[in-house]
């Protein structure tokens, strides 16, 4: 594995045969924050990105950052809570980049501010989607160093 390091801090570890360049990449919440940071670095490795968020005025900001690669990248305003908008991202993703090859699922919303909790001992996560387009899927792994 190859581990690329951003000056935030934020590093992704990416398998030695995983090969970015030219594949869409969809992520959400990407406005600001971590899904900022991921779309960056994801642009770095050649992908093109779809970029979502409810905030698109931010989101402008994160598709300039990303644009200076020379890949495609285009936003699109879309609320993960809503069945419709989802349904309508994946649409326009279709039609603009001709499907999704991964997806990092960075937005959404939980009711009690918790992203991981325990119920009656079992854990209840967040749920993550996967979009490969190809035979086989595009893993990332993300995290934040401490130092």
């Amino acid at each position: 594995m190859r581990q690329v390091l951003s000056q935030t801090g934020l590093f992704v570890k990416l398998e030695a045969d995983m090969d970015l360049q030219g594949k869409t990449i969809l992520v959400t919440g990407a406005a600001r924050g971590l899904g900022q940071k991921m779309a960056e670095l994801i642009s770095n490795q050649g992908a093109n990105l779809a970029l979502a968020d409810v905030d698109h005025e931010e989101l402008k900001e994160t598709v300039c950052l990303c644009s200076k690669d020379g890949n495609k990248v285009k936003d699109y305003v879309a609320d993960v809570t809503q069945e419709s908008s989802v349904v309508e991202l994946f649409q326009s993703i279709q039609n603009n980049f001709g499907g999704v090859d991964g997806c990092i699922n960075n937005a959404g919303v939980t009711s009690d501010g918790l992203l991981v909790k325990v119920t009656d001992g079992k854990v209840q996560t967040a749920a993550a989607v996967t979009c490969p387009r190809h035979d086989r899927e595009l893993r990332l792994w993300f995290g934040v160093r401490l130092s």
